[in-house]
């Protein structure tokens, strides 16, 4: 019999801890948390004092019979190790297991937390035990039933006044980002200007950055160190009046430049980085992170790869940064190993970091990609291998890259160019990017004379901003202080899964009811569903998981002004449907767009509903460009066989033209030269 119980989360760390800790420790999975509160407002928590009225899970899996299997086990063993996740969630979820035993078996619990699922880790972990600390958990209280206040009432609001099928702190603040963006691009209005292009006949380039003085500085301005013409006017005659021959007229002094390794992961760039560079979707990398840190089968034994994915910290602990620069020294010697402590400076600068743990990064820096290539499956390695690259190349040398710029003259015109080389690859080594540190040129000598091949004059327009790919939306909620590292991935699906937008071409286009929904929520609750509500309530959360704030007070504040507010407008408010601009085929009446909580698609309906129940969904949005094999419509459609969105011609089945992507089909409209 086990002297010892320890309770987890996750049921795929027990055998790798097992492993560990050997057969005096029986080890128990909550399988994620055990209790929550109502989903009615009503029976939630207490009106007065907002203690939170806790109910045993019961769907989709009933966690009574997990709770009944954790007593057992515990009036027998002789301690119990809370061993849930090393974050406030995790807190919260052992104060839950703590809180549901007897005064007998409370008296035998500790608290343990590991950043990594590795004997030494472990062990240590059991060497320094601890108390729950309430404080994290009473952080953990507030966010649980703010999140349900404010998604329990706006949802019932936007259900009855825009057919919308909820709403929340979270996924408002998301869709008042992509309506913002929106915005942005309809209200865009693009710039023209004109460049000079000069190739030389030995195949390099050149950029015009000084003028002869007799052209007004009110025709162009200086961006960087190229020359923007107003008009293509005065770039034409400032190229009728050059020649076809350059002369190098000034070699400046080489310069050398170091160029430092980005920041290990933390849970926003690994997810961008993912998204960008292996093209997954973001549950796919949640899923792949999370196998590689609860531990993968290497044949007869089971390891794990990397430590906690969920953080907002760089840091590294100095174990394992010594460990990291022997295994650089020894396999690439000591030139590569950085001589300088990282700077965390850039994470001090930001807001409502926790630096809770570490950065995301491997375990063990000897055990390469290469060792594990064959033995875990595809998905393992490419993780695996861009999180040990990013770890071990953050910990290298800078890169050092000579520069030196080569000027022309031509009638009193100045042109460049800049020789980039090399010098020392020192990160780079091992971390691949582009090549646009490493510009080889040709040797130029002072003096010397060169003939132009083309001299030419191009136009230029400006680009709206860009919509939202998973990516970028990461990216803008995690410098802009909005979640946390455990929400991205619910913050970037949600709005999804509701309905109120769309992946086109991997970018979020908001719908016809997603507008309404956010116009609405703009209009009746822009100060709850903005920015800086959601990052004071960050901070708030921080104060009080830092015992600088008592949990309940700014609840006790909020809450009955926020609810009142509710009630008052939504009496007041007078019921809208989003009308489609067509009238029923069936009655007459206008068609509505509505949104199914079954299906979770949206669909056009009649508005004399129930009477009429008249559906149809709407039609794909259309492109620009036209068929190329008859000429009409091309559409966005979806395969049910190959689950994926494609394009194809609103011609089939008389044409049967499809194409992958709006990026295959401009490649193939696009002429030839």
């Amino acid at each position: 019999m086990s002297n010892n119980l320890v309770i987890i989360e996750s049921p795929n760390k027990i055998k790798t801890i097992t492993k560990y800790l050997g057969n005096d420790y029986q080890i128990i999975a909550t399988v994620g948390h055990l209790r929550d509160i109502p989903k009615s407002n009503f029976n939630a928590f207490d009106p007065k004092t907002f203690e939170p009225k806790w109910k045993i899970i019961r769907k989709p899996k009933d966690k009574k019979e997990i709770i009944d299997v954790i007593d057992k086990q515990a009036k027998k063993a002789k301690k119990i190790y809370l061993a849930t996740d090393p974050d406030r969630e995790g807190e919260a979820i052992a104060w839950h297991v703590y809180d549901l035993f007897e005064k007998a078996e409370k008296d035998k619990c500790v608290r343990i937390t590991f950043n990594e699922i590795t004997e030494e880790a472990i062990k240590k972990a059991i060497k320094n035990e601890r108390k729950i600390q309430i404080a994290w958990v009473h952080s953990q209280f507030v966010r649980r039933i703010l999140d349900r206040v404010i998604g329990y009432d706006l949802s019932k609001f936007v259900h009855k006044k825009f057919n919308g099928i909820s709403a929340g702190r979270v996924q408002s603040v998301v869709l008042k980002l992509l309506d913002l963006r929106e915005k942005q691009i309809a209200n865009f209005k693009p710039k023209k200007w004109f460049t000079i292009d000069v190739k030389l006949k030995n195949g390099d380039q050149i950029t015009l950055f000084e003028l002869k003085p007799n052209i007004s500085s009110n025709d162009y301005e200086i961006v960087g160190n190229e020359i923007h013409f107003k008009t293509k006017e005065i770039a034409t005659k400032v190229v009728q009046n050059l020649s076809d021959n350059f002369h190098v007229s000034l070699i400046d002094p080489p310069k050398l430049i170091n160029y430092s390794s980005k920041d290990p992961y933390k849970t926003s760039t690994l997810q961008q980085d993912a998204i960008t560079k292996l093209g997954w979707s973001l549950n796919r990398i949640v899923s792949v992170i999370q196998n590689l840190y609860e531990g993968i089968d290497l044949g007869n034994d089971r390891l794990a790869l990397i430590t906690y994915p969920r953080t907002d910290s760089i840091r590294m602990a100095d174990t394992f940064i010594k460990k990291a620069k022997d295994f650089i020294r020894k396999t690439y010697g000591e030139k590569y190993v950085a001589q300088k402590k990282r700077s965390l400076k850039s994470q001090k600068q930001k807001e409502n970091v926790q630096d809770a743990h570490e950065c995301i990064r491997v375990i063990d820096p000897y055990l390469t990609p290469e060792k594990l290539k064959n033995k875990i499956n595809e998905d393992y390695y490419k993780m695996y291998q861009l999180i040990w690259q990013r770890t071990i190349a953050s910990l290298m040398s800078p890169m050092v890259v000579e520069t030196k710029t080569i000027k022309f003259l031509n009638n009193i015109c100045q042109f460049h160019t800049t020789n980039k080389k090399i010098i020392f690859d020192g990160f780079k080594h091992i971390y691949p990017q582009t090549n646009e540190h490493n510009i080889e040129r040709k040797n130029y000598k002072l003096g010397e004379k060169y003939v132009a091949k083309t001299i030419e004059t191009n136009e230029h327009v400006s680009k709206p901003p860009e919509r939202y790919s998973p990516a970028s939306l990461i990216k803008i909620l995690d410098e802009s202080g909005i979640g946390r590292p455990s929400t991205y991935k619910i913050m970037a699906d949600i709005v999804l899964t509701r309905g109120y937008c769309q992946l086109i071409n991997r970018s979020y286009c908001l719908t016809p009811i997603g507008t309404q929904v956010i116009e609405g929520l703009n209009k009746y609750f822009d100060d709850v569903i903005n920015f800086d509500f959601t990052r004071k309530m960050e901070q708030r959360l921080d104060a009080i998981a830092n015992e600088k704030e008592k949990w309940n007070e700014w609840l006790m504040l909020f809450v009955p002004k926020f609810k009142q507010r509710v009630d008052e407008i939504s009496k007041k408010f007078v019921n809208t449907s989003l009308n489609v601009g067509r009238k029923c085929p069936q009655c007459g009446h206008q068609l509505v767009y509505r949104f199914s909580k079954i299906t979770k698609k949206q669909f056009i309906g009649c508005s004399n509903y129930p009477k009429c129940k008249y559906v149809e969904f709407p039609q794909p949005p259309k492109i620009e460009i036209k068929c190329p094999k008859c000429g009409g419509n091309l559409l966005y459609r979806f395969s049910k066989i190959r689950k994926k969105q494609f394009i194809g011609c609103s011609n089939y089945p008389k044409c049967n033209f499809i194409c992958s992507s709006l990026e295959q089909l401009q490649k193939q409209s696009t002429p030839k030269k």
